[in-house]
């Protein structure tokens, strides 16, 4: 049992809180959840599409 997940959470979700707050932009330019996998964030190559201007894999 990973017992920093809640903890992990709840920064993220402050985070976001926080990011909303200062810039003052939509909630939904925030995404929840990271859309990459571990991989992907970490490989140099990878390039996310972009799709109406919202990144895809």
């Amino acid at each position: 049992m990973n017992l920093n997940f809640p903890l992990e959470k709840i920064t993220k979700l402050k985070a976001r809180k926080r990011a909303i707050h200062k810039t003052k932009l939509s909630p939904n330019i925030f995404a929840e959840n990271c859309p990459f996998t571990s991989e992907q964030l970490l490989d140099v190559e990878f390039f996310p599409q972009e799709n109406n201007g919202i990144a895809i894999n």
